[in-house]
């Protein structure tokens, strides 16, 4: 893939010159994977899309954060490193879109004002130690959202996934790219994390 070919996935296209010079880091396997993740939103219809809110964090989440407010989405909550932000404030800054974006340095700065239709997890390409980390996502998460781990070793997914599925997740996508992996699914209750 070239800095100017558009990836398709799904009914989500990505085109990267918007992105300029962090098109290369940006579209990256992790952030490819929750873009994945995200694709079948993006075939809902435009209305039922102005009013969702997306949580990320994690390698990927620049990707995915733009993708959301290019979406359209009601409101992004994303956590990133400090040069993520300036990063993103920039390209952003160049789009066009009602979505409210706040670009955090911790989950504690999540004010709580949002309930998330999908909060991500971005594992960075190591499989989760445990996923009880998940749990300042999971409270944010509306009932029936989509939580969603991405980036981890696609030969820990088993392992990763029978944790999930003991806490009470329900999955609903998996998906791997270049020896990574993400899955989703919704909750059955979140005090379970």
């Amino acid at each position: 893939m070239s800095a100017t070919d558009t990836v398709q996935l799904g009914h989500l296209s990505i085109d990267p010159r918007p992105l300029g010079d962090n098109a290369a880091e940006w579209i990256s396997p992790s952030g490819l994977l929750v873009a994945q993740a995200m694709a079948p939103g993006a075939a809902l219809e435009q209305n039922q899309i102005a009013k969702l809110n997306f949580l990320c964090v994690g390698n990927g989440s620049t990707l995915a954060a733009f993708l959301a407010v290019q979406m359209k989405c009601n409101h992004v909550d994303v956590v990133l490193h400090p040069d993520e932000r300036q990063q993103l404030e920039a390209v952003l800054a160049n789009v066009s879109s009602p979505t409210s974006a706040n670009i955090l340095s911790s989950l504690e700065q999540i004010d709580g004002e949002h309930k998330y239709h999908m909060a991500a997890w971005g594992c960075d390409g190591v499989a989760p130690k445990s996923l009880v980390d998940l749990a300042p996502l999971v409270k944010h998460l509306r009932h029936e959202g989509q939580l969603v781990v991405f980036g981890f070793p696609a030969d820990s997914t088993q392992d990763v996934f029978a944790e999930a599925a003991d806490k009470g997740m329900a999955l609903r996508a998996v998906g791997f790219r270049d020896g990574l992996a993400f899955f989703s699914g919704s909750l059955e209750a979140r005090n379970q994390f």
